[in-house]
Protein backbone atom coordinates (compact mmCIF):
# COMPACT_ATOMS: atom_id res chain seq x y z
CA UNK A 1 0.00 0.00 0.00
CA UNK A 2 1.38 3.40 -1.03
CA UNK A 3 0.48 4.95 2.34
CA UNK A 4 3.07 2.67 3.97
CA UNK A 5 5.77 4.60 2.11
CA UNK A 6 4.77 7.92 3.68
CA UNK A 7 7.05 9.39 6.35
CA UNK A 8 5.33 12.68 7.09
CA UNK A 9 3.05 13.79 9.92
CA UNK A 10 -0.03 13.47 7.73
CA UNK A 11 -0.60 11.14 4.76
CA UNK A 12 -2.90 12.26 1.91
CA UNK A 13 -4.27 10.28 -1.02
CA UNK A 14 -5.29 11.75 -4.39
CA UNK A 15 -6.66 10.26 -7.59
CA UNK A 16 -4.26 10.27 -10.53
CA UNK A 17 -6.77 12.59 -12.26
CA UNK A 18 -7.04 15.06 -9.36
CA UNK A 19 -5.54 18.53 -9.52
CA UNK A 20 -4.90 20.67 -6.46
CA UNK A 21 -6.61 24.00 -7.04
CA UNK A 22 -4.78 27.29 -6.58
CA UNK A 23 -3.70 28.04 -2.99
CA UNK A 24 -5.31 24.79 -1.77
CA UNK A 25 -2.06 23.05 -0.89
CA UNK A 26 -1.20 25.89 1.50
CA UNK A 27 -4.72 25.71 3.00
CA UNK A 28 -4.36 21.94 3.57
CA UNK A 29 -0.95 22.43 5.19
CA UNK A 30 -2.41 25.10 7.46
CA UNK A 31 -5.23 22.74 8.51
CA UNK A 32 -2.74 19.97 9.29
CA UNK A 33 -0.61 22.38 11.30
CA UNK A 34 -3.63 23.75 13.17
CA UNK A 35 -4.78 20.30 14.31
CA UNK A 36 -1.42 18.55 14.69
CA UNK A 37 -1.86 18.30 18.48
CA UNK A 38 -5.49 17.09 18.68
CA UNK A 39 -5.24 15.05 15.46
CA UNK A 40 -8.95 14.47 14.75
CA UNK A 41 -9.76 12.40 11.68
CA UNK A 42 -9.75 14.87 8.76
CA UNK A 43 -12.20 14.41 5.89
CA UNK A 44 -11.77 16.71 2.88
CA UNK A 45 -15.35 16.78 1.57
CA UNK A 46 -14.40 18.97 -1.42
CA UNK A 47 -17.82 20.64 -1.50
CA UNK A 48 -19.87 17.42 -1.48
CA UNK A 49 -21.39 17.54 2.02
CA UNK A 50 -24.90 18.89 2.56
CA UNK A 51 -24.10 21.36 5.39
CA UNK A 52 -22.18 24.26 3.92
CA UNK A 53 -20.00 25.26 6.86
CA UNK A 54 -16.23 25.43 6.58
CA UNK A 55 -15.66 22.95 9.41
CA UNK A 56 -18.01 20.36 10.92
CA UNK A 57 -17.13 18.19 13.91
CA UNK A 58 -18.71 14.76 14.47
CA UNK A 59 -18.15 12.42 17.39
CA UNK A 60 -19.24 9.12 15.89
CA UNK A 61 -19.35 7.25 12.60
CA UNK A 62 -23.13 7.30 12.39
CA UNK A 63 -23.55 11.10 12.39
CA UNK A 64 -20.55 11.46 10.07
CA UNK A 65 -22.02 9.08 7.46
CA UNK A 66 -25.39 10.85 7.60
CA UNK A 67 -23.58 14.04 6.58
CA UNK A 68 -21.12 12.71 3.99
CA UNK A 69 -22.91 9.69 2.46
CA UNK A 70 -21.28 7.70 -0.36
CA UNK A 71 -18.65 10.39 -0.92
CA UNK A 72 -16.70 8.51 1.74
CA UNK A 73 -15.61 6.28 -1.17
CA UNK A 74 -13.93 9.16 -3.04
CA UNK A 75 -10.15 8.97 -2.82
CA UNK A 76 -9.60 12.76 -2.82
CA UNK A 77 -11.48 13.02 0.48
CA UNK A 78 -9.12 10.66 2.28
CA UNK A 79 -6.14 11.42 4.48
CA UNK A 80 -4.79 10.02 7.74
CA UNK A 81 -2.34 11.02 10.44
CA UNK A 82 0.77 8.84 10.24
CA UNK A 83 0.38 7.93 13.92
CA UNK A 84 -3.19 6.75 13.32
CA UNK A 85 -2.24 4.78 10.23
CA UNK A 86 0.50 2.93 12.07
CA UNK A 87 -1.95 2.01 14.86
CA UNK A 88 -4.57 0.42 12.58
CA UNK A 89 -4.64 -3.37 12.69
CA UNK A 90 -5.04 -5.15 9.35
CA UNK A 91 -4.39 -2.08 7.20
CA UNK A 92 -4.91 -4.04 3.99
CA UNK A 93 -8.49 -5.08 4.72
CA UNK A 94 -10.64 -3.75 1.92
CA UNK A 95 -8.05 -3.92 -0.86
CA UNK A 96 -9.96 -6.74 -2.55
CA UNK A 97 -13.09 -4.55 -2.37
CA UNK A 98 -11.40 -1.69 -4.30
CA UNK A 99 -12.31 0.56 -1.36
CA UNK A 100 -9.38 0.27 1.03
CA UNK A 101 -9.51 4.04 1.72
CA UNK A 102 -13.13 3.75 2.90
CA UNK A 103 -12.36 0.83 5.19
CA UNK A 104 -9.38 2.73 6.67
CA UNK A 105 -11.54 5.82 7.16
CA UNK A 106 -14.30 3.92 8.97
CA UNK A 107 -11.81 2.06 11.16
CA UNK A 108 -10.03 5.28 12.04
CA UNK A 109 -13.27 7.05 13.00
CA UNK A 110 -14.30 3.99 15.01
CA UNK A 111 -11.00 4.18 16.92
CA UNK A 112 -10.84 7.96 17.39
CA UNK A 113 -14.53 8.93 17.76
CA UNK A 114 -13.82 12.42 16.43
CA UNK A 115 -13.88 13.47 12.78
CA UNK A 116 -13.58 16.93 11.29
CA UNK A 117 -15.23 17.52 7.91
CA UNK A 118 -13.52 20.24 5.87
CA UNK A 119 -16.19 21.45 3.45
CA UNK A 120 -14.19 23.70 1.13
CA UNK A 121 -13.24 22.61 -2.38
CA UNK A 122 -9.52 21.91 -2.73
CA UNK A 123 -9.35 19.54 -5.69
CA UNK A 124 -10.45 19.48 -9.32
CA UNK A 125 -10.95 16.03 -10.84
CA UNK A 126 -10.50 15.81 -14.61
CA UNK A 127 -12.90 13.75 -16.70
CA UNK A 128 -11.21 10.77 -18.34
CA UNK A 129 -12.41 9.04 -21.51
CA UNK A 130 -13.14 5.31 -21.26
CA UNK A 131 -13.29 5.48 -17.48
CA UNK A 132 -14.16 2.15 -15.92
CA UNK A 133 -12.63 -1.31 -16.07
CA UNK A 134 -14.39 -2.45 -12.90
CA UNK A 135 -17.92 -3.51 -11.99
CA UNK A 136 -19.70 -0.39 -10.73
CA UNK A 137 -22.56 -2.28 -9.07
CA UNK A 138 -20.29 -4.83 -7.42
CA UNK A 139 -17.99 -2.16 -5.95
CA UNK A 140 -20.63 0.27 -4.70
CA UNK A 141 -23.58 -2.01 -3.88
CA UNK A 142 -21.94 -5.34 -3.09
CA UNK A 143 -18.76 -3.98 -1.47
CA UNK A 144 -19.44 -0.48 -0.15
CA UNK A 145 -23.03 -0.96 0.99
CA UNK A 146 -23.13 -4.72 1.49
CA UNK A 147 -19.75 -5.29 3.13
CA UNK A 148 -18.33 -2.07 4.56
CA UNK A 149 -21.38 -0.08 5.68
CA UNK A 150 -23.27 -3.23 6.68
CA UNK A 151 -20.33 -4.53 8.77
CA UNK A 152 -20.29 -1.33 10.85
CA UNK A 153 -24.08 -1.48 11.12
CA UNK A 154 -23.71 -4.99 12.56
CA UNK A 155 -21.21 -3.58 15.08
CA UNK A 156 -23.88 -1.03 16.14
CA UNK A 157 -21.73 1.88 14.98
CA UNK A 158 -24.25 2.75 12.28
CA UNK A 159 -27.97 2.73 13.11
CA UNK A 160 -30.58 0.86 11.10
CA UNK A 161 -32.16 4.19 10.15
CA UNK A 162 -28.85 5.56 8.81
CA UNK A 163 -28.17 2.32 6.93
CA UNK A 164 -31.57 2.47 5.18
CA UNK A 165 -31.18 6.18 4.38
CA UNK A 166 -27.70 5.58 2.95
CA UNK A 167 -29.02 2.70 0.87
CA UNK A 168 -31.66 5.02 -0.61
CA UNK A 169 -29.19 7.86 -1.21
CA UNK A 170 -26.89 5.47 -3.05
CA UNK A 171 -29.73 4.37 -5.31
CA UNK A 172 -31.11 7.83 -6.06
CA UNK A 173 -28.03 10.03 -6.22
CA UNK A 174 -25.30 7.62 -7.32
CA UNK A 175 -26.55 4.46 -9.03
CA UNK A 176 -29.31 6.05 -11.10
CA UNK A 177 -27.12 8.84 -12.56
CA UNK A 178 -24.11 6.57 -13.18
CA UNK A 179 -26.12 3.75 -14.75
CA UNK A 180 -27.51 6.27 -17.20
CA UNK A 181 -24.12 7.82 -17.99
CA UNK A 182 -22.54 4.43 -18.56
CA UNK A 183 -25.32 2.91 -20.70
CA UNK A 184 -26.47 5.78 -22.88
CA UNK A 185 -25.55 5.96 -26.55
CA UNK A 186 -21.90 6.97 -27.14
CA UNK A 187 -21.06 6.73 -23.45
CA UNK A 188 -17.39 7.33 -22.62
CA UNK A 189 -17.59 5.04 -19.58
CA UNK A 190 -16.65 1.36 -19.72
CA UNK A 191 -17.87 -0.40 -16.59
CA UNK A 192 -18.22 -4.17 -16.30
CA UNK A 193 -21.77 -5.44 -15.81
CA UNK A 194 -21.58 -9.18 -15.05
CA UNK A 195 -23.92 -10.10 -12.18
CA UNK A 196 -25.16 -6.51 -11.77
CA UNK A 197 -28.88 -7.25 -12.02
CA UNK A 198 -28.69 -10.01 -9.40
CA UNK A 199 -26.87 -7.71 -6.96
CA UNK A 200 -29.37 -4.92 -7.50
CA UNK A 201 -32.24 -7.31 -6.84
CA UNK A 202 -30.51 -8.71 -3.75
CA UNK A 203 -30.16 -5.31 -2.09
CA UNK A 204 -33.10 -3.38 -3.58
CA UNK A 205 -35.60 -5.99 -4.78
CA UNK A 206 -38.05 -5.32 -1.93
CA UNK A 207 -37.80 -1.54 -2.23
CA UNK A 208 -40.58 0.05 -4.38
CA UNK A 209 -38.31 3.03 -5.08
CA UNK A 210 -35.93 0.71 -6.91
CA UNK A 211 -38.55 -0.11 -9.55
CA UNK A 212 -39.48 3.55 -9.89
CA UNK A 213 -35.87 4.54 -10.61
CA UNK A 214 -35.28 1.58 -12.92
CA UNK A 215 -38.41 2.52 -14.92
CA UNK A 216 -37.20 6.12 -15.04
CA UNK A 217 -33.75 4.94 -16.12
CA UNK A 218 -35.10 2.77 -18.92
CA UNK A 219 -37.28 5.62 -20.15
CA UNK A 220 -34.25 7.94 -20.26
CA UNK A 221 -32.27 5.28 -22.13
CA UNK A 222 -35.11 4.81 -24.62
CA UNK A 223 -35.35 8.56 -25.26
CA UNK A 224 -31.58 8.74 -25.58
CA UNK A 225 -31.72 6.01 -28.25
CA UNK A 226 -34.66 7.64 -30.00
CA UNK A 227 -33.13 11.10 -30.27
CA UNK A 228 -29.69 9.80 -31.21
CA UNK A 229 -31.03 7.29 -33.74
CA UNK A 230 -28.41 4.86 -32.48
CA UNK A 231 -28.46 1.27 -31.42
CA UNK A 232 -30.73 0.05 -28.66
CA UNK A 233 -29.23 0.67 -25.20
CA UNK A 234 -29.03 -2.13 -22.67
CA UNK A 235 -32.34 -2.24 -20.82
CA UNK A 236 -32.04 -3.02 -17.13
CA UNK A 237 -34.43 -5.58 -15.63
Amino acid sequence: MVLSLGKGLYLKLLNDTALVSQDSLLEILNIVEKFRIEQPVLFFANGTNKTKKDLLLFNDLNSFLKETSFYVTWIVTFGIWKKHFDAIINKYEGIELNLVQTMLLFKNISNRKQVLVISNEHFIVEEVKNKGGYNLINVFVGNYLGKIVFSFYKKNEITRSTYIIEKTKLLKFFLFPWLYRSRKINSEYRFLTKGSNLLLLKYYGLNPLFYYYMAKLNLKLFLNRYFNKGKMPVIIL
